[in-house]
């Protein structure tokens, strides 16, 4: 399936209503500091962005591109999404619930269905937080 430009342009601007800090504006010292790591140079743009961003966490199922060490020097945490997933189900389970809810009320998708492709996309410590507090469990 191909995106058309206008397709493109919707999701960007829905994006930008809906996460309006996302878009970040990397600084040309963050990107000299990113071009400096050794790391994998195709990820350095995202290094140099979280940079830009004062970033406490770096979210990426890319971890193992991100140096770990020197990012905890600089007080970034690389996290996987399913980490970051458990993360938050344990921390604000109410929140989590109610997320997963209007998630099962958007869906064409059973619940089984809709925790089956979290599970596939996210890891199966993931898919355990969620389906703990799911409604029905």
């Amino acid at each position: 399936m191909a995106l058309t430009y206008a397709d493109t342009a919707r999701l960007e601007e829905l994006m930008n209503r809906f996460l309006e800090r996302a878009l970040v504006v990397v600084y040309p010292e963050d990107a000299a500091v990113a071009a400096g790591v050794e790391m994998d140079a195709a990820d350095r743009h995202v290094l140099a962005a979280a940079l830009s961003a004062d970033a406490d966490i770096l979210l990426t199922d890319n971890t193992r591109h991100f140096p770990r060490v020197w990012m905890a020097e600089h007080g970034i945490e690389v996290v996987g999404a399913g980490d970051l997933l458990v993360r938050l189900a344990e921390q604000y389970p109410e929140q989590v619930r109610a997320a997963h809810m209007r998630t099962l009320l958007g869906s064409p998708k059973t619940e089984v269905g809709v925790l089956d492709t979290l599970r596939r996309a996210a890891g199966t410590k993931a898919y355990d937080a969620v389906s703990h507090l799911s409604l029905s469990s």
